[in-house]
C-alpha cells in the first residue's frame, strides 16, 4: 500500500483500520470482478490513471496492469506518481491532487458525459447511498 516505510505511522494505521471497518463499497468486485476492463472500454472521453511508482509487485505487476488498461481504453493518460505506492494520494498528495485538478479543469463541457443514476439510486454494489446525494456511475 505504501512505498516508504516511514509513511507507516499510527495515524496511517488508524486511517486504514477506519476505512476497513466503515467501507460500504466492495472494491474487490471492481478490481477482481472481471468487468473493470470492459467497463473502462465503454467510458466516453479520456481516461487518466494516476499510479504510484511504488505500486508494483510480483502479484500485481504495474506494467502488466497498466498495459491491460491501455489495451482496453486505447489512448491512456498515464501519470506515474513518484515517491508513492498504492496510496499515492496519501504519500504524495501534491502530485496526486495536482494531476486530478489539471485533468478535471481540462475537460470541455461538450466532452463531459451526462451523469446517470446507478439503478434505483443505489451505489454500484447495490448498497444504499451513504449520503443524500445521488449515486453517479460512469
Amino acid at each position: 500500500m505504501l512505498s516508504d516505510p516511514a509513511s507507516v505511522t499510527e495515524e496511517t494505521i488508524d486511517i486504514q483500520a477506519y476505512c476497513v471497518r466503515n467501507t460500504r463499497f466492495n472494491s474487490r468486485k471492481v478490481s477482481g470482478g472481471g468487468t473493470l476492463l470492459d467497463d473502462l472500454a465503454h467510458l466516453p472521453g479520456r481516461v487518466r490513471v494516476l499510479w504510484g511508482e511504488g505500486d508494483d509487485s510480483q502479484f500485481r505487476p504495474a506494467d502488466l496492469l497498466i498495459g491491460e488498461i491501455r489495451a482496453a481504453v486505447g489512448e491512456l493518460d498515464l501519470h506515474r506518481i513518484p515517491k508513492a505506492g498504492h496510496w499515492s494520494a496519501y504519500e504524495n498528495a501534491p502530485r496526486s491532487t495536482g494531476g486530478c485538478s489539471e485533468f478535471f479543469s481540462s475537460l470541455k463541457p461538450d466532452r463531459a458525459a451526462p451523469a446517470r443514476r446507478c439503478g434505483r439510486g443505489s451505489t454500484m454494489d447495490g448498497m444504499p447511498p451513504r449520503h443524500p446525494a445521488p449515486a453517479i456511475c460512469p
